[in-house]
């Protein structure tokens, strides 16, 4: 596992993509960068929020493919019965030096996509809303003196 401020690091540095049926549903997300396809998409789809999520590696630890591919399929299949409309995605490392199945999912509100992060063992998960400015939130103590996690701690404002 990378130590915290390198793991936190890549977070920060990763291509979150979206591979939606349509061309105006391709794009890729970066943190605090605003995304003109995500904002239509939402809009589109009359989605206030959406949320970019795994559930593939916990904690980041590497994890046979067939538990990643049952613990994924779990999750769009909770994501669906929460009402939302979930688009195929991956993560990808700042030189391609990983790859990691994703999904965004639209009208996704923060809550959830924190609960479902904390329950897939997630060490955070990008929020968006209906800005299309994606927000990094860490859910993990490893990373809890990360600037970005601030807003997660008790006591400080969400």
């Amino acid at each position: 596992m990378e130590r915290p401020r390198s793991l936190l690091q890549s977070y920060l540095t990763t291509a979150y993509r979206v591979y939606g049926a349509r061309r105006s549903e391709r794009f890729e997300l970066r943190v605090s960068v605003r995304e003109p396809r995500l904002t239509l998409l939402l809009h589109r789809h009359r989605a206030r929020s959406a949320a970019f999520i795994t559930a593939w590696h916990p904690r980041s630890r590497p994890r046979p493919r067939g538990m990643n591919e049952a613990a994924q399929k779990r999750l769009i299949a909770e994501l669906k019965r929460l009402g939302c409309i979930v688009l195929p995605g991956e993560g990808i490392g700042t030189h391609g030096q990983w790859r990691e199945p994703s999904v965004l999912a639209l009208r996704l509100d923060r809550k959830n996509a924190k609960r479902l992060a904390h329950r897939y063992r997630q060490n955070a998960v990008l929020v968006c809303d209906r800005r299309g400015i994606p927000q990094l939130v860490l859910l993990a103590d490893l990373l809890r003196y990360g600037p970005a996690d601030r807003a997660d701690q008790p006591g400080a404002p969400a």
